[in-house]
């Protein structure tokens, strides 16, 4: 059985790390080829490849230059990664571990487990267009302010929350508040996560599920996602895994992949219902006539889902609630009518639902900005 060591950067840094877990036999192996190279570490064993993609990340920026000015630092190197003890600078009181992956060039993960409190002025690295940031807190709570397009965001998560956030260069840096966090962070590359599939099969379909992931999540929104047991399980066992030897390795980056697709599965669930949903509510609402459009109440009881599940879809899918969307439906019936016969102010408002035309007229002029009967008469 042969075994190689290709192109892996400090090779002799890391010979005892590997001669101890794959097997004695390598001492002896002639194929081991000392290249050194500053952009890439990969191990080959037998048919496996694992490789480590020394690319810019935008966590470098963060572990590299500002993680300096905010905390002191104790680096130690890891055998597949990089482990941080820091103590604050501006509060003593802040202590904690951070642990950092690169798993091969798709994803890079990171762990905080922070105690105390911490308030810091974060600058924001550049980053593909096509990248997006889970983070799943397990303990303590957290929160971002951005200023994007010069609109003050706050969002704040706690212990069991997930966020999906995907980043803009637009924004040159974010507040951050933490309070005895632990947090998972995992930084995923869509581009080079379908890279590989792409190549062997030439599948659209890959291309469709990254632009289904970029559409469902905005430039600079922190997306509340959905959770369940089985996240809440895999995290915690994400938070304890050791990564010491090239097993432990296969299993963290298993279960980190498992991890981004049961987050972001259940995301397209969500929004597959949320579709659902709407589309169910049109669908009745078309069975009515204008002036008995049912009530939000009545209709979340035809359609036997709570007024809560009916006001999010609408506000996720349509971009307004249910009671405005049933609102825009009647003027956009009284506006046509106004054009397209003689009825009488009167009668379109009593068609609509409007006992009185003079609340008819208000209602109206608020929604178009200008009053039926002149709205009539330039029309």
């Amino acid at each position: 059985m042969e075994y190689y060591l290709i192109s892996l950067e400090k090779i002799w840094s890391y010979r005892n790390i590997f001669y101890s877990e794959i097997k004695p036999e390598i001492k002896q192996s002639k194929k081991i080829n000392k290249y050194y190279n500053k952009t890439e570490r990969r191990i080959v064993i037998n048919s496996l490849v694992i490789t480590w993609k020394m690319k810019q990340r935008k966590t470098d920026e963060f572990y590299e230059e500002q993680l300096n000015s905010i905390v002191k630092i104790e680096k130690v190197e890891k055998s597949f990664g990089e482990k941080y003890h820091i103590q604050g600078i501006k509060s003593e009181k802040l202590k904690g571990v951070l642990e950092r992956y690169d798993l091969d060039n798709e994803y890079e993960v990171s762990i905080f487990r922070l105690n105390g409190k911490m308030k810091e002025v974060l600058k924001n690295p550049k980053v593909s267009e096509n990248f997006i940031e889970i983070m799943y807190c397990l303990n303590g709570e957290c929160s971002f302010t951005s200023n994007f397009e010069k609109i003050k965001k706050i969002y704040k998560f706690n212990k069991g929350d997930i966020i999906i956030h995907r980043a803009t260069n637009e924004i040159k840096e974010y507040e951050v508040e933490s309070e005895n966090l632990v947090l998972i962070s995992i930084d995923v590359y869509l581009d080079e996560m379908i890279k590989d599939i792409l190549e062997e099969s030439n599948n659209r379909k890959a291309e469709e599920w990254k632009k289904k992931i970029l559409n469902m999540f905005k430039v600079d929104e922190f997306y509340y996602g959905k959770c369940n047991e089985e996240i809440k399980i895999l995290s915690e066992e994400i938070n304890n895994t050791s990564v010491n030897n090239v097993g432990e390795y296969l299993t963290f980056k298993a279960k980190i992949f498992q991890f981004i697709l049961l987050v972001l599965n259940i995301q397209f669930n969500s929004i597959e219902t949320v579709e659902i949903i709407v589309q169910n509510a049109k669908e009745i609402l078309e069975k009515y006539q204008i002036f008995e459009l049912p009530t939000v109440g009545k209709l979340s009881k035809l359609m036997n889902v709570s007024r809560y599940q009916l006001q999010a879809a609408f506000q996720e899918f349509e971009g307004i609630g249910i009671a405005k969307y049933i609102k825009r439906k009647k003027m956009n019936y009284a506006k046509e009518m106004l054009v397209n016969t003689n009825k009488s102010i009167l009668e379109i408002a009593s068609e609509v639902g409007y006992e009185n035309p003079s609340k008819f007229s208000e209602v109206f002029k608020n929604y178009f900005g200008i009053l039926p009967n002149k709205y009539r008469k330039i029309f």
